[in-house]
């Protein structure tokens, strides 16, 4: 018999779908998908760029990404590790993840840190339901 709560079950469910999602996410960067990239986020999404920049939009976060896929950032690698998840309700989580970065610049390999908070929504759909990133702030940690 299982003795599992389902609200137990459920949260754990989501939580790993919420680290897949995150694991998505570094597989476009690497591959420099802006467009694939940006799929984790809704439709209506707000990003931070870690130079401050509020962007608004999918549409938008793609073509950002996508531009600096193409220049700063052409074949850098991002490697993800989520400190945490809260889900604030059973429908919103928060989710903080540490990004490092190993690009070129000035033909040198250079390597970069950022934290991020992600506010996520879980979207309903007849059959289905998944997670979506509405809102994104980015930080650069300073490493001493």
């Amino acid at each position: 018999m299982d003795t599992i709560n389902p609200v137990s079950r459920q949260k754990t469910e989501d939580e790993a779908s919420i680290r897949q999602l995150v694991k998505q996410m570094e597989e476009c960067w690497n591959a420099g998908d802006g467009h694939a990239y940006a799929a984790q986020f809704t439709e209506d999404a707000d990003f931070v760029t870690i130079m401050g920049l509020h962007i608004s939009g999918r549409k938008a976060i793609a073509e950002g990404h996508q531009q600096i896929f193409a220049t700063v950032y052409k074949d850098s690698q991002n490697t993800t590790t989520i400190t945490d998840v809260r889900f604030v309700r059973a429908d919103v989580a928060l989710a903080h993840v540490r990004w490092h970065l190993r690009f070129w610049q000035e033909k040198t390999l250079t390597e970069a840190q950022a934290i991020n908070t992600l506010m996520l929504v879980k979207l309903t759909a007849p059959g289905e339901c998944s997670w979506q990133i509405t809102a994104f702030q980015n930080t650069p940690l300073v490493v001493r």
